[in-house]
């Protein structure tokens, strides 16, 4: 699933935006010293952008999974800021401007969960929801969400909550479907023009033994459940336990929800943000000095490999 757009990059221009619009709060000191007004200021502006930092510390991480964090921070923030705006003393300004960018730079998703205010522009019809598909996907299939952001930061009746729930599991359920298909057309068998494997030789049956003749194992059908079920299953199990890291959660659970293992796996490998990307670069900026220009290209990409994975 292609993402359209970079999250934390997106956020940073949400805050520049908001910092442009309310700079006319104050033209600078002319004094050293701060007064109790400007540490009041202070303290407020830290309150405001406080969770912002937090989200994008989530979203640049290299090691963890970043793309379920999406939609919980953009209605978190966007909760945070509407709890604020009526206790605000000084900061009132960026909060409204905060507000605003946060709602024009994440339309889609805005418009998915039906927010308020958000509504597309008349003659222009809603916006399509698998623009934002994934992102919906990744925060269910992450087990320390669910459908948490959906309870707590989206402002709809009881009805519309059940609504976009079914919606948002319609997708899943299309898109276990689809991994089920392919992972049914690869068990079928080679095609036409792949190599033939030689099946590996039968082993010798086993004699069974009369006197544990009564003892019979049941085999597990847990790999030929629909994808209901281990979606149902899935969100019964995170609700009633303690959420484990998502890493460690699908590593033990793969058995017990394999259709949705695969769907996690590939929702999961989108990046919220370029900045592990942008690390890389740096790395390679390090390494090609001009004292080195003779470095080939196949040293570069083996010193490359070694720095980004050294604790792998």
């Amino acid at each position: 699933m292609e993402r359209l757009s970079c999250f934390t990059h997106t956020l940073q221009l949400v805050i520049k935006d908001g910092l442009k619009e309310a700079s006319g709060l104050s033209e600078g000191h002319k004094a050293l010293i701060l007064s109790q007004r400007d540490y009041a200021q202070l303290k407020e502006l830290i309150e405001v952008l406080d969770p912002f930092l937090e989200a994008t510390d989530l979203t640049q991480g290299e090691k963890t999974v970043t793309a379920s964090v999406i939609v919980p921070c953009v209605l978190s923030l966007h909760c945070h800021l509407q709890e604020i705006r009526g206790r605000v003393r000084y900061c009132g300004p960026l909060v409204r401007a905060l507000a605003s960018s946060l709602k024009t730079r994440f339309t889609e998703i805005f418009q998915a969960v039906k927010m308020p205010g958000c509504e597309p522009a008349e003659g222009r019809g809603p916006t399509k929801f698998p623009f934002t598909t994934a992102d919906f996907i990744a925060s269910v299939l992450d087990p320390s969400f669910g459908f948490q952001w959906l309870k707590h930061d989206v402002q709809l009746d009881s009805d519309d909550k059940d609504q976009l729930m079914t919606q948002i599991i319609d997708c899943i359920k299309a898109e276990g479907e689809k991994q089920m298909i392919s992972t049914a057309d690869t068990a079928a068998g080679p095609e036409q023009g792949d190599v033939a494997v030689s099946p590996p030789a039968p082993e010798a049956p086993q004699k069974k033994l009369r006197m544990f003749s009564h003892y019979s194992k049941t085999p597990s059908s847990t790999n030929s459940r629909s994808v209901q079920a281990q979606l149902t299953a899935y969100l019964d199990l995170i609700d009633n336990q303690a959420s484990d890291p998502c890493f460690k959660f699908w590593q033990q659970n793969k058995s017990q929800f394999p259709v949705l293992y695969q769907v996690a796996t590939q929702v999961f490998s989108i990046p919220a943000s370029s900045a592990p990307i942008e690390r890389v670069f740096s790395h390679g900026g390090i390494f090609m000095r001009p004292h080195r220009a003779r470095l080939s290209c196949s040293m570069l990409s083996n010193l490359m490999l070694l720095k980004c994975n050294k604790d792998v």
